[in-house]
């Protein structure tokens, strides 16, 4: 029974946790990779909600943006493979499915309630924390939203949340479940390991010509150049554009005063106390230090232990609110008269008192300067944006639109998808620009792109170099180095494996061990799905021998040679002696199964809200580059 939980639990979070990464990245940056798909057609269409092409070809966008700043660089024809574009379609299906049974149940959202939302998101905050304007609507406009469909997206989301936790807050998991999964899943082994080292296979010979030119042939793909591109970088900061504005005295004075409590710091005393539940403690305690002890001595002199050392606090931090005025009333190393709350009779001792204190403007000075500048570079940027935006639109080359407005566009002859030219160096690109670089194909521009520091970017890719092998001349040290370490691999994997055979034949680990002067190890416990590579226990390892009994050899592979190891013991897990860490797994159960849930329930408004998908204008979204 446990086997098949765990099939099915297996197969449950790998489906949803594609759906997750989906609904997270539809909320990130762009990227100019699908091209000529605006078109108003719609690849699916529920009930009265039609999702276009334009809106596939903007969540492919935001996809691939997303993945970019993972640092992962994904082509369109990974995306066609991995059928990424159905599976979105699919996903803003059901969605609509919910939008469309919501307005059918009459629910709805308050105005304000969605004003306060987006309001709130930190993306749309400037640098002085505040909501601004300028800041949202070009991010929004880079999601390929105008302001109106971006609130009503905001608005279906909210009404969404409000449906799901109706029908999924009160779902229950089986106990017995969670305990069964978390059992497999924290469940450790121990091993004896034993790697044998391929560096210490000497006798491998030497290669010839037809050996190098063989190995080179069949192992090409290590010795590829990269694909390296040309391309011509432009990008707007703020902080360039703040060093052209002026800030007046009066200026910085007026934010002083609106920002002034961010300036000021509150007292703050170091504070221990003792809490009992009679007044007889509470005398013995005073007597004890009228006898000239301290107040930690006398405390634990009366009680047996010493007082509670509440750390250095802000009086509206001080908890229950009956100890905050008198607490703060006293002088340094002064002790309270009792103090009644719930909890009983508090003595409290303030071991030292930090006064409040607030930072003057001229402290301040040059930090509001520059906020202020900041502020309003990323205000004077947009007339900027607009300018660049047109003159790209008109035909423009990246070069010439920076000529025309007076910026400064880089020139890179040649980088790869690290980010490094022909020589290895670091160009120092940001992971976004160097998406767009990828990302855009020979004699394209891309799309001016907002950055996550508030300014934009944009390339113009010149040309492209292919990967090419490099030739077995100007290589063939490093080839003949390879040779003879895939040689050393061979001879020590087939060693070992013959060195377990014996073993369970009824050899002795130690005796080899010994004979070939190499060094048991030990492992630390080890989960099966994460192992010891420290030791060398890596997956693939761990899982076989989560497959063996106590006293079973198994064979891996370490990045130093082949590695033998025998399984020691086992630790069964219990859910019981281990709450927390259970809890954490019942609860990503839960979430799991209120996904599932989700998902049939999508499932079964179709029978009820009429769905339409076209599936040839999906492939062409992807065909049309």
């Amino acid at each position: 029974m446990l086997s098949t939980i765990r099939h099915k639990t297996t197969s449950l979070v790998a489906k949803i946790l594609f759906v997750i990464l989906i609904v997270a990245f539809a909320a990130w940056g762009v990227g100019d990779i699908f091209r000529n798909s605006g078109k108003s057609t719609p690849v699916a269409t529920v009930g009265d909600l039609e999702y276009s092409q334009t809106d596939l070809h903007r969540d492919l966008q935001l996809l691939i943006q997303g993945y970019q700043r993972q640092g992962v660089q994904l082509t369109p024809d990974q995306i066609r493979a991995a059928g990424v574009p159905q599976k979105l379609v699919d996903q803003r299906i059901n969605r609509n499915l919910m939008q469309v049974y919501t307005h059918q149940l009459g629910l709805t959202v308050p105005d304000t309630l969605v004003v306060q939302t987006i309001q709130s998101q930190q993306s749309f905050q400037g640098i002085d924390g505040k909501f601004n304007r300028n800041q949202f609507l070009a991010a929004i406009r880079q999601e390929g939203y105008d302001e109106a469909a971006f609130y009503q997206r905001v608005r279906d989301d909210l009404q969404d949340r409000q449906l799901y936790r109706a029908l999924f807050s009160n779902i229950v998991l089986p106990q017995i479940l969670a305990d069964e999964i978390y059992s497999y899943q924290a469940e450790t082994r121990t091993a004896d390991v034993l790697i044998l080292p391929s560096a210490s296979i000497t006798d491998v010979g030497t290669p010839d010509d037809a050996a190098l030119t063989q190995f080179h042939k069949d192992h090409a793909q290590q010795y590829m150049r990269p694909e390296y591109r040309a391309a011509t970088v432009l990008q707007l900061s703020p902080a360039d554009f703040a060093k052209d504005i002026t800030v007046s005295d009066d200026d910085i004075q007026q934010e002083y005063k609106n920002r002034e409590a961010e300036f000021r710091t509150p007292e703050l005393r170091d504070v221990e106390q003792v809490v009992v539940q009679d007044q007889a403690s509470i005398d013995k305690i005073l007597a004890a230090m009228k006898s000239g002890k301290a107040f930690a001595e006398a405390v634990k002199e009366v009680t047996g232990s010493g007082p509670v050392d509440l750390g250095t606090v802000t009086k509206d931090k001080l908890q229950p609110k009956e100890l905050q005025d008198p607490i703060f009333a006293l002088a340094a190393d002064g002790v309270s008269a009792p103090i009644k709350s719930p909890f009983g009779l508090h003595l409290a001792h303030v071991k030292s008192i930090t006064p409040a204190s607030t930072q003057s403007l001229d402290q301040v000075k040059n930090q509001l300067r520059d906020t202020i500048a900041l502020s309003r570079a990323s205000d004077s940027m947009v007339s900027i944006v607009n300018q660049l935006e047109d003159a790209l639109a008109g035909g423009a080359s990246v070069s010439e639109a920076a000529d025309k407005l007076k910026l400064k566009a880089i020139s890179l002859p040649a980088v790869d998808s690290l980010g490094t030219d022909r020589d290895g160096k670091e160009l120092g690109l940001r992971p976004e620009v160097l998406g767009l670089i990828q990302q855009t194909q020979s004699g394209s521009t891309s799309q001016l792109t907002a950055m996550p520091d508030g300014g934009y970017a944009v390339v113009q890719v010149t040309g492209v170099t292919a990967p090419e092998l490099k030739p077995l001349a100007e290589i063939k040290d490093q080839v003949t180095q390879d040779w003879i370490a895939d040689k050393q691999r061979s001879v020590a994997t087939e060693r070992a494996k013959a060195l377990v055979e014996k073993l369970r034949q009824g050899g002795n680990m130690a005796t080899e061990a010994k004979a070939m002067k190499l060094e048991i190890k030990s492992s630390a416990s080890f989960t099966r799905d994460v192992g010891d590579t420290d030791n060398g226990i890596d997956v693939d390892l761990a899982r076989k021998l989560f497959a063996a009994k106590i006293g079973d050899y198994a064979q891996g592979q370490a990045a130093d040679g082949p590695v033998i190891a025998k399984l020691t013991a086992i630790t069964p897990a219990v859910a019981a002696d281990h709450k927390d860490e259970a809890k954490i797994v019942s609860d990503k159960l839960l979430e799991d199964i209120r996904n599932e849930l989700s998902a049939q329930f999508a499932a079964a408004l179709q029978q009820r809200i009429p769905v339409k998908r076209n599936d040839q204008l999906i492939d062409k979204v992807m065909a049309e580059e």
